[in-house]
């Protein structure tokens, strides 16, 4: 029997914590005017109660500066979880959200992702596809130094964010396979990795932006009642400064965002998220390339692998693919069943799409 005096205290702690975080941002901004604070504060109010923005989520897409209504255009990240747990049942989700059983999955659907080239469980027997398991020092020592090739990427099980991920360079003096072993056996908060060979760029792709990471696509899929599948959105996400991945984590990482047009595949202008909320560019700050009506590299070919692992990912419904564009061809480098909402163009008619998927 549930206790209400433990519910009451949960719910107590929530209101006060959005009250904090809604008095430091009005603080923050009234530069002790107290009209200006009491708007912030009516704003910020407004913000969740209509919209479900949390006050810091309404700080990064500049709600609380908007003249124009624009918080009809976003969608916040509690509205679009309500509808991911009506169209993604909840128990599912691990499917997506453990790398090791997403690309265990993904190879007994036939579905092309970077080579796995091993799954390393802490403390305990890990195992390389096609070989068998791995046990102790010794053989993941001789794994890693004879088995994977010069280099090659880690990845935490059910890490988010591009948290925790190492790039592996075995002719690094550095690089020994012991030590690499010692590493993920005493991680602090990982207990699980995937070891994965490391794609390249399509030509193209350095061409327009000459960056060693993996720049990937978002491609966000619904499966429809009728088993068709409808791709929403879309966006290209070009890496920025010294990172080697393209992992956007709310703007923190200074990476971009670059909408695609889904009628053609043509690239539009780039976004960045900074302390103004989310800013328009139209050049690269690293290289002054243009993006905009650039095509995106094998766009057809995107397409159409979202739309086939959308459909061999039921029952779950609407899934965000991280796609790779490369010189042989596309791979599915994640999927995503709780992906994040978009922080620019219009989310009203994607959003209306999944609501009446949810619905029906």
């Amino acid at each position: 029997m549930a206790n209400p005096v433990s519910g009451f205290t949960k719910s107590l702690n929530w209101r006060l914590r959005l009250f904090a975080s809604a008095n430091k941002i009005s603080v923050s901004a009234c530069r002790y005017n107290p009209l200006v604070y009491a708007e912030c504060m009516r704003k910020s109010y407004h913000l969740y109660r209509k919209h479900g923005f949390l006050p810091d989520e309404a700080l990064r897409l500049g709600l609380f500066q908007s003249k124009d209504h624009s918080e009809n255009r976003f969608v916040s990240k509690h509205h679009l979880v309500q509808l991911q747990k009506a169209l993604n049942h909840e128990s599912l989700q691990v499917i997506t959200e453990d790398k090791a059983l997403f690309y265990l999955y993904c190879t007994l659907a036939q579905i092309p992702i970077p080579r796995l080239l091993g799954i390393f469980l802490n403390k305990s027997s890990g195992f390389q596809p096609g070989r068998g398991s791995l046990s102790g020092e010794d053989q993941w020592a001789e794994f890693f130094e004879k088995d994977c090739p010069g280099e090659f990427v880690v990845k935490p099980s059910r890490g988010v964010y591009g948290d925790g991920i190492f790039f592996i360079d075995k002719s690094h003096r550095e690089f020994s396979g012991r030590n690499l072993f010692r590493l993920l056996n005493s991680h602090p908060r990982y207990d699980s990795f995937v070891i994965q060979e490391c794609l390249a760029n399509h030509p193209d792709i350095s061409a327009l932006n000459p960056k060693k990471g993996l720049q990937t696509v978002r491609v966000i899929t619904l499966v429809n009642k009728d088993q068709s599948v409808s791709i929403l959105a879309a966006f290209f996400k070009p890496i920025a400064g010294d990172n080697r991945i393209d992992n956007h984590h709310n703007g923190a990482t200074g990476n971009l965002l670059c909408p695609i047009r889904l009628e053609d595949g043509t690239l539009e202008d780039l976004y960045i998220m900074g302390e103004n909320g989310v800013q328009r560019l139209d050049r690269h700050p690293d290289t002054g390339t243009r993006f905009r009506d650039n095509p995106m590299p094998l766009w057809i070919e995107i397409c159409s692998l979202a739309k086939a692992a959308a459909g061999k990912f039921l029952p779950l419904r609407t899934i965000g693919w991280d796609i790779a564009a490369c010189a042989s061809g596309t791979y599915v480098i994640e999927g995503n069943a709780r992906w994040d909402p978009l922080m620019f163009g219009n989310m009203s008619e994607p959003f209306k799409a999944l609501n009446r998927a949810a619905h029906l």
